[in-house]
């Protein structure tokens, strides 16, 4: 489409981490695979001077726990999720406990918050992508960046992709040569996913026949209420619900959800942008 940003980029220029948290959700017996990640990693962490750690929750409450501890221990991780997904969550623990992506949003929230929108998650769940659809803009986003399959993957296909990410955004620090290690993954963006949303529902509240019907709809509710006297013109009142209108889809419409949903962070695009966008 035409909505495009630098995604890389701009994730690139926005985003630091100053140590990796490994969430190992596995059975007991499925550790195999993730142990031999973990350890490329770690050595990889250690010769670029970062700190490396992994949890073992057994449990959502344990690794609700164990972000917490993360979240009140400051700075800017960067959080790894290994575990079993679906389009709904991911599974915990010997008992494969279910846990809601939005579960999982929620527990991630106190550390982007904290960490004033700088987290990236990385996750080698299948469906790992799906977190992002759990995402509202009516809240603070639970993380910068996310990064995770587009649907079933099998271990081989990141037992080597995996470190080889790390590897190059922790020697090379970069993001963009990371990310061509890992074909089957997708890349969400915060502020990326702010702007679609914008210019969509300005496309859709916007257009012309939306705006005429929205204004008939409050030049009928006044005559109802007898704001317009039947036998007045309603051109004048025509004028101010258009005025109203814009008001409604006008920069501050853009504010308010930076505010909220991007903490406060300016986006890389302005109002005139999400106007022309809408427009194309």
């Amino acid at each position: 489409g035409k909505i495009s940003m630098s995604l890389p980029s701009t994730l690139t220029s926005n985003f630091s981490f100053d140590r990796i948290v490994w969430l190992n959700a596995l059975a007991e017996h499925e550790y195999g695979p993730t142990r031999r990640m973990v350890e490329d990693i770690e050595a990889a962490a250690n010769r670029a001077g970062i700190l490396f750690r992994e949890y073992r929750p057994q449990s959502g409450h344990e690794l609700s726990s164990f972000l917490d501890a993360e979240r009140m221990a400051g700075g800017k991780p960067l959080i790894h999720l290994d575990s079993h997904g679906s389009e709904t969550g991911i599974s915990i623990g010997d008992h494969h406990e279910d846990v809601s992506w939005k579960s999982v949003c929620a527990a991630l929230r106190p550390i982007n918050i904290g960490s004033n929108n700088q987290l990236l998650v990385v996750s080698n769940c299948c469906f790992g992508i799906f977190a992002s659809h759990f995402v509202s803009l009516t809240e603070p986003t639970p993380f910068l960046g996310f990064i995770g399959p587009v649907d079933i993957i099998r271990v081989g296909e990141f037992e080597h992709s995996l470190p080889a990410f790390y590897q190059s955004i922790l020697e090379q620090d970069d993001l963009l040569v990371g990310m061509k290690e890992l074909s089957k993954f997708d890349f969400w963006l915060a502020e990326q996913f702010l702007l679609t949303a914008l210019v969509n529902y300005l496309k859709i509240e916007g257009s012309s026949s939306a705006k005429s019907q929205f204004v008939e709809e409050l030049v009928s509710k006044a005559k109802a209420t007898g704001k317009i006297l039947l036998t007045e013109r309603v051109t004048p009142y025509r004028k101010d619900f258009k005025r109203l209108l814009k008001e409604q889809l006008g920069p501050k419409f853009l504010e308010d959800r930076v505010q909220t949903f991007l903490l406060g962070n300016k986006p890389d695009f302005t109002y005139s942008d999400l106007l022309r966008f809408a427009q194309e």
